[in-house]
């Protein structure tokens, strides 16, 4: 912009959407323009060139301009985004937002902006920010609760569980002391029926139990030892072969056969794998077992049937999480999560291939040691 003499200012000077000052080596103002005599209420021959620029400021904008910004100009030639307030001829307050540069002939250059919708944004948007913090306590409070809520519902889950199975117990007993006395046919298919039943509510027992455990526990337990894994799984599967004695289930063993893991915890992921493919493979169709060692134990379990679907498969080894197909099923959908907590605990994994073509097959890794 060119400048022009302080008694005849160019019309780009009075037309400038902000306040603009000229400050001799004396402090006093020597030309302003008519923006800021507007936001002011004075007379542009009002203010220069009887006035000092420091009265324009607030008594604490003065102190402020004398001790830190007019030292700091004088250093480094200028200083922007100085938050400063504006005194009108009213004796308002105007909050406005100055950069002061220092001329060739030591006075000032000023130019300024009205901060009072910035302000009024900077406080919305501390509003907004203290809303938000307090939305991220309430957020954390509740999820705190509700983990709290969940532990004790697990807790409770454990200790309900554990306590079952003393009368369990008793009634298991009692069923071997009545079974010589079982005459009847009737008797006897009662006997039956509350013996198969008393061993399922086992079954659900020590699952809740080892779900408790590898939730909220130090994980699930397991011992190892030297074990002849090709000896223990033929056995397994024999006994198998008679809890499904409509299904056909094949064996395969290759490799190295012994291994340093829990051979009981490797029946009990055997039986829940065999037991889902029985369940949900094709009727009739035989349920391949496969089993490589190496470094480590690989086992596998193969059945036909329809596939499972793509977006159920990521939720298959999560605590009571079933599929549509599944509503049905006995059991409280612990199966899959034990075989992954299993796995885990030998420091292995389980992961599961589903197709049209190639069937479903569930695959084990277990590390030695």
């Amino acid at each position: 912009m060119t400048e022009t003499s302080p008694t005849q200012p160019n019309a780009d000077w009075h037309d400038a959407p902000c306040g603009l000052l000229i400050v001799n080596s004396d402090g006093m103002i020597e030309r302003v323009n008519a923006k800021l005599s507007e936001w002011l209420g004075y007379e542009v021959q009002a203010v220069a060139p009887t006035m000092a620029f420091v009265n324009l400021l607030s008594i604490g904008g003065r102190i402020f301009y004398q001790t830190h910004i007019a030292p700091l100009v004088r250093m480094q030639g200028e200083a922007s985004d100085l938050k400063l307030d504006l005194v009108t001829a009213s004796g308002e307050r105007l909050p406005a937002l100055m950069n002061i540069t220092r001329r060739p002939d030591g006075g000032l250059s000023v130019s300024c902006v009205l901060m009072q919708g910035r302000a009024l944004y900077e406080q919305e948007l501390l509003l907004m920010k203290r809303r938000a913090e307090e939305a991220v306590t309430d957020l954390t409070r509740g999820r705190v609760h509700a983990e709290d809520r969940a532990l004790l519902a697990e807790q409770m889950v454990g200790i309900v569980s554990h306590d079952l199975r003393n009368p369990l117990m008793a009634i298991a007993g009692g069923l071997d002391l009545l079974a010589p006395v079982s005459t009847t046919d009737r008797q006897r298919k009662v006997h039956a029926l509350t013996v198969s039943a008393v061993r399922r509510a086992e079954r659900l027992i020590g699952d809740l139990l080892d779900f408790t455990a590898a939730r909220i526990g130090t994980g699930l337990a397991i011992t190892r030892r030297s074990t002849d894994v090709d000896s223990w799984l033929e056995e397994a599967v024999a006994e198998l072969r008679l809890s499904f004695p409509d299904h056909v289930l094949r064996l395969t063993c290759t490799g190295r056969s012994r291994f340093e893991i829990d051979p009981d915890r490797l029946v009990q992921l055997l039986g829940n794998l065999v037991g889902n493919a029985v369940r949900y493979g094709a009727p009739g169709r035989p349920v391949q077992i496969s089993v490589n060692g190496d470094d480590d134990l690989h086992l596998s379990v193969q059945n036909e049937g329809e596939p499972i679907p793509l977006e159920q498969q990521a939720l298959l080894f999560d605590a009571m999480v079933r599929g549509q197909s599944e509503r049905n099923a006995e059991g409280v959908g612990l199966g899959l999560f034990i075989v992954r907590a299993i796995a885990e605990a030998h420091g292995g994994e389980v992961t599961v291939q589903s197709s049209s073509d190639a069937g479903t097959c569930f695959s084990v890794r277990l590390a030695s040691s």
